[in-house]
């Protein structure tokens, strides 16, 4: 299992943005603005464009982190419902064989 480290998550995020942020404003700079005739329009619109993949991109991390972190939990919990239960098995044949 993938050790949850928040520190990975911010990286990927930031690199993802200036990924996104970058290669939008690339394509935004050498083909779309030489033709358009309305410039500040334009970029505002492809910016806008870049934000919204970069969210999506975002709300996937932060969801597969997220499962990732429960799945730790899920099976941190169920080891320790085992572990009781175990404790509570050995206990009672123990307990009897003491009160014979």
């Amino acid at each position: 299992m993938k050790k949850f480290s928040e520190l990975s998550l911010f990286r990927r995020m930031l690199l993802m943005f200036l990924f996104i942020f970058s290669y939008t404003l690339l394509i935004t700079l050498w083909f779309i603005l030489p033709v358009s005739t309305d410039k500040g329009a334009t970029l505002a619109s492809c910016l806008n464009t870049g934000a919204t993949l970069y969210a999506a991109v975002v709300a996937y991390l932060l969801l597969d982190n997220w499962k990732e972190q429960h799945r730790v939990n899920y099976f941190s919990g169920l080891g320790k419902d085992l572990i009781l239960q175990l404790k509570k098995r050995m206990d009672i044949p123990l307990i009897s064989q003491l009160l014979l």
